[in-house]
């Protein structure tokens, strides 16, 4: 029976604006409002009223002081708004969303309605999808539907390559929602399960570029300003909460300061009056609950992961970098004509830049300032530029001298490394640095792990990465081949007989389909094959071979294949964009002859006389991110069947670290560490794979140097170890002008040259190649403060 109607919009909805006022003069016009509508007796006046957008005012009773027009205050309740409201009348307050559904329901009835969404949710909910997403926008959905479905259908997934992390809900104080939790049902229960609320339907996505201890306190600092200071817990906790969060952006934060952090959010949201004060916990807790790793990296690693807190890194490229390579200094020192300086940083950093040069997975270059503008730098390719001149000039020698009489005196202490792959032969090359007695027991004959025995020549030439392990032996690492750890020798005899232990075992145990016909002859595990390849002793294959997987380890055993006179098919689960192989080496397969079949799944191996004579392959499509955010694969009806005489199996792999470690292990069979010092237990230490699970060279060679500086630190209790980086002085000097230019593409050999040999694809860069190619940084290392904790604590 109400019959005033205020209509409250935010000034600056000027469009929002002109269409009400518009809408109401026709309505007035046709008789729909105003005195005697529609010839009844009832009369019913619409007013707008303009705020001016204060976030307090989404609280009902600051939003009716707000229209009354004193400042936009919460005030305390009883008196409800609905007893006792706008200029003390009884006043019923509704978001236009609400209203919206009301003609639905007067033209089909609540039980039509009751039809779509949940029990307890009914209906529909507008969203605001924004952020780091392809297909921005309004979008209406059912309660109901997941979050995977909004954000990977709708919102059609990243922008880019780039990893999603979280979606932010409810505006300010909604809170942030994991990737892991993305399969969680949009409805009021689940959402206040998660700690979030859905508010007025904002959806924010998130990826790796955003840091969630800065996002909550962007969020802290918005509700600390918008507090209207009615009550004590509100207005001095958010301050009291902004000074936190501001020494932990700094890296000036205590461990224990997270605890004050949670106990405080907690006392703000039980004891605050109104709803601005009881939700601003929200970005808090949740963050916390969800992303506590990110708040104990800035506070134990002074480190801020995604490169958004200024104090805690040094250059998103250098952040990115799992070794942390100062990646603007080489490139510095390149263009001085420095060119043993530029060399010797890296070298610091990286004990195999020409190895790595070749096979990066390019992390640096996926935080490159310099992809905002055109492509970003080749960093990988210009660091490899460096070792392969200074291999040919022979100049290396007096670099490497340098280091081997930099190295500290014996300190009295032995270390054993279980693994000589790039994570165990790094944390060697530091500790051997700083005067540890190490050996490293290496179950094969040489080496060098997959850089040596899964990596064909054509990508990494087997004689770069000798010349590199040639340091190692230099500073005094000691070499135990043909020795299991766990088999030969027991982990407690070693634990016994060294000061410290790090595994650093790799992942070499392949995941079968659960197909039929895998046993047939003529199916082959890729890895497996590789490794005999390597070493000479690989099955030759016949001509027609499929290749099953999507990763590096099926393109590098489908170019080897080509390279052997085979017809080669790669089938991969996957779209191409979502491949995890590095699409320069698909892009170089296809090129030389390899034929693709994305989305692709094994259903079956026939055969004839035990001998593979074909498979058939299930056409699939990807469809949204399952908890472990990967694609779970739906099955389309298409089935295809290909005639074949080999079937080479690179699915996956996994670590077996059964026969050394029986103790404690996770779901996949890795070892649980404490993450910033890579520590299992008193005096063993595990990084790589064993860690991770299958990962990159470079992050398994990052998590080598982290155990380097820890084992340092728990054996001497020293804090040195960035007296390793040495000092070096070059140009601050920022660009005078950037000017779009691409990528300075290396040269490569010709396809029809690499026809039935294995020499070396990438020939790298030329000196002005590689000049040219440094000179497109745009120095995001140079800043107006020289105050940068992770630079001082780490570099020196």
């Amino acid at each position: 029976g109400a019959e005033n109607c205020i209509i409250y919009v935010r000034s600056e909805y000027t469009l929002a604006l002109q269409r009400l006022t518009s809408a109401i003069h026709d309505a007035q016009k046709l008789g729909f409002l105003g005195n005697s509508i529609c010839d009844t007796n009832f009369s019913c006046s619409f007013d707008i009223v303009q705020g001016a957008g204060a976030f307090v005012c989404g609280e009902e009773t600051a939003l009716i002081a707000s229209i009354e027009g004193l400042a936009g205050r919460p005030r305390m309740r009883p008196p409800y708004p609905v007893e006792q409201g706008y200029r003390d009348f009884p006043t019923c307050i509704h978001n236009v969303e609400t209203l919206c559904n009301v003609p639905f329901i007067i033209a089909k009835g609540a039980s039509e309605y009751k039809k779509t969404g949940t029990a307890a949710s009914t209906g529909t909910k507008v969203f605001s999808l924004v952020g780091n997403v392809k297909n921005t926008g309004l979008v209406e959905i059912p309660f109901g539907m997941n979050l995977n479905t909004v954000i990977f259908e709708m919102g059609e997934g990243t922008v880019g390559n780039k990893k999603i992390k979280a979606v932010q809900t409810g505006g300010p104080s909604g809170g942030c929602i994991p990737l892991s939790e993305f399969i969680t049902s949009i409805d009021y229960e689940s959402f206040n399960k998660l700690g979030v609320i859905m508010g007025s339907g904002g959806l924010v996505v998130m990826d790796q570029d955003n840091c969630m201890v800065d996002v909550a306190r962007y969020f802290t600092a918005f509700n600390a300003e918008e507090s209207c200071g009615r009550c004590v817990s509100c207005r001095d906790g958010l301050s009291q909460l902004l000074f936190i969060y501001d020494k932990i952006v700094k890296g000036e934060a205590q461990i224990t300061d997270l605890n004050t952090l949670r106990k405080l959010a907690l006392h703000i949201k039980d004891t605050s009056l109104c709803g601005l004060g009881k939700t601003s916990a929200n970005p808090i807790l949740t963050t916390l609950k969800y992303f506590a790793h990110e708040y104990e990296s800035h506070i134990k690693e002074k480190r801020c992961d995604s490169g958004v807190c200024e104090n805690l890194f040094e250059a998103l490229c250098e952040n990115s970098c799992p070794l942390h390579m100062n990646i603007p200094g080489y490139l510095a020192l390149l263009l001085e004509d420095r060119i043993e300086d530029a060399y010797e940083l890296t070298l610091r950093a990286n004990p195999f830049p020409g190895s790595i040069g070749r096979i990066c997975h390019f992390h640096c270059q996926m935080r490159c300032m310099r992809e905002s503008i055109d492509e970003s730098i080749a960093q990988s390719d210009i660091h490899r530029y460096l070792a392969d001149t200074m291999f040919k000039l022979g100049s290396y020698k007096t670099i490497w001298n340098k280091l081997i009489h930099e190295k500290l005196n014996a300190n009295g202490f032995s270390v054993a490394i279980i693994g000589a792959g790039p994570a165990g032969l790094t944390t060697a090359y530091f500790l051997a640095r700083l005067g540890y007695d190490v050996t490293v027991f290496e179950s094969r004959t040489k080496a060098g792990g997959m850089l040596r025995y899964a990596i064909p020549s054509f990508r990494l030439p087997k004689d770069i990465l000798e010349h590199e392990l040639e340091l190692l032996k230099k500073l005094g690492v000691r070499f135990i081949f043909n020795t299991a750890i766990g088999k030969s020798v027991s982990l407690a005899q070693i634990k016994k007989q060294y000061s410290a232990v790090v595994i650093a075992i790799g992942a070499q145990k392949e995941m079968l389909p659960s197909i039929s016909g895998i046993t047939l002859q003529g199916v082959i595990n890729g890895l497996s094959w590789l490794t005999q390849f390597s070493e000479g002793q690989a099955y030759k294959p016949k001509r027609n071979c499929i290749v099953l997987g999507g990763g590096n380890t099926a393109i590098d055993v489908a170019r080897t294949l080509i390279r052997l006179d085979c017809k080669v098919t790669v089938a991969c689960p996957h779209a191409k964009s979502e491949m995890t192989a590095n699409l320069q080496e698909i892009n170089f397969a296809q090129e030389e002859g390899v034929n693709f079949l994305y989305c692709y799944s094994p259903h079956e191996i026939t055969g004839h006389d035990n001998q593979v004579k074909s498979i058939k392959l299930q056409e699939m499509f990807p469809e949204t991110f399952d908890k472990t955010g990967q694609f779970p694969i739906k099955q389309k009806e298409k089935m295809i069947e290909i005639p074949c005489d080999s079937v080479f199996l690179c699915l996956g792999e996994y670590v077996d670290t059964s026969y050394i470690f029986n103790e404690k292990t996770t779901t996949n069979n890795t070892i649980p560490v404490d993450p910033y010092t890579m520590r299992v237990e008193e005096n063993v230490f595990c990084v790589g794979d064993a860690v991770n699970g299958p990962s990159t060279a470079v992050q398994a060679m990052g998590q080598g140097k982290k155990a380097a500086e820890h084992i340092h630190e728990f054996l001497m209790n020293e804090d040195n170890f960035s007296q390793l980086y040495g000092t070096f002085a070059y140009s601050k000097q920022l660009p005078n002008k950037i000017i779009k230019s691409k990528r300075i593409v290396p040269r490569v050999l010709f396809i029809d040259d690499r026809r039935n040999n294995f020499q070396e694809v990438i020939l790298g860069y030329s000196g002005d190649q590689a000049k040219s190619e440094a000179r497109r940084c745009m120095r995001c290392d140079v800043r107006a403060s020289t105050k940068n904790l992770w630079r001082n604590n780490h570099h020196g």
